[in-house]
């Protein structure tokens, strides 16, 4: 019979047979076999999760969302390709896409897993809806109290929500998410970067700073926080500093920025080099 437990774990064994011989080197023969796989025991949710890591590996996540779907729409009951499904529009930033199939499946563990509200109130913050994303968060925070990448999310929708209504007192509360963030696990450069921005935004340079620079001391590939460092700086008027964060900056990330980005950076820095030769 077709889900005899033999049969079974000979699919099971070629789907990681697969992985083994990517990671001999092998890439175009592990992706071959899962794809036989998958033709040939359609209900085998690991096949489909194993190619999609495959695919992500090469850098080739639109391919690995595809499976993905694929084997949703073949195993509709399957909560796993579900839940991977998800974890990788949320990578990809299709978070419309993310609200879609939330509404489209229903799985009772949607209501008590913290990780997939996270990613449910990632999709919510992202498209605009910074309410419903803190509600969803708490939610989740209800299930597990201990999950510091939701006290961060929390923190940066409060953020949001707070520069969006000047209100005070949602302010307050996006800098103790992200207080409770950094004291959960205070190795993550997340928080540290939204508490740099809620300092700096309330006026509270030194504050600002210190975020910034651990964030550079945890992850020194963060993105835009050497330029953080380098607005925060000439805030306090030290276009010195400013002027090596904005040039770290501009070096690393040239080829990233817009047309306009540059040119801001550009006039920037030169307005740093100006000052700076005066101090």
């Amino acid at each position: 019979p077709e889900d005899d437990v033999k049969v079974l774990l000979l699919y099971n064994n070629k789907a990681t047979q697969a992985i083994e011989l990517y990671e001999k080197g092998k890439v175009q023969e592990g992706i071959e076999l899962l794809k036989k796989v998958i033709k040939e025991k359609k209900s085998l949710d690991s096949a489909y999760y194993n190619l999609a890591v495959l695919y992500e590996w090469e850098g080739k996540r639109k391919d690995a969302m595809q499976v993905l779907k694929l084997g949703l729409e073949n195993i509709p009951s399957s909560y796993e390709l579900f839940f991977n499904y998800v974890s990788f529009l949320i990578k990809a930033d299709f978070f419309e896409e993310v609200l879609r199939v939330f509404k489209e499946k229903r799985f009772p563990q949607m209501e008590s897993d913290p990780e997939l509200l996270n990613n449910q109130g990632l999709a919510y913050s992202r498209t605009g809806d910074l309410e419903k994303a803190i509600e969803i968060y708490e939610k989740a925070l209800a299930l597990d109290s201990q999950f510091p990448a939701l006290h961060n999310n929390l923190g940066t929708a409060y953020l949001s929500l707070s520069l969006k209504k000047g209100d005070s007192k949602v302010f307050q509360k996006a800098i103790e998410s992200f207080k409770r963030a950094i004291e959960l696990d205070p190795q993550y450069p997340l928080p540290y970067n939204g508490l740099g921005i809620a300092y700096r935004q309330g006026g509270n340079l030194e504050g600002a700073i210190y975020c910034w620079e651990k964030v550079l001391e945890l992850n020194p590939d963060f993105g835009p926080v050497s330029y953080n460092l380098g607005l925060a700086y000439m805030d306090k008027k030290n276009y010195v500093k400013a002027l090596n964060f904005l040039n770290e900056y501009y070096k690393k990330y040239y080829n990233s920025l817009s047309p306009k980005e540059r040119e801001n950076v550009e006039s920037l820095i030169k307005t740093c080099r100006t000052k700076a030769l005066k101090q």
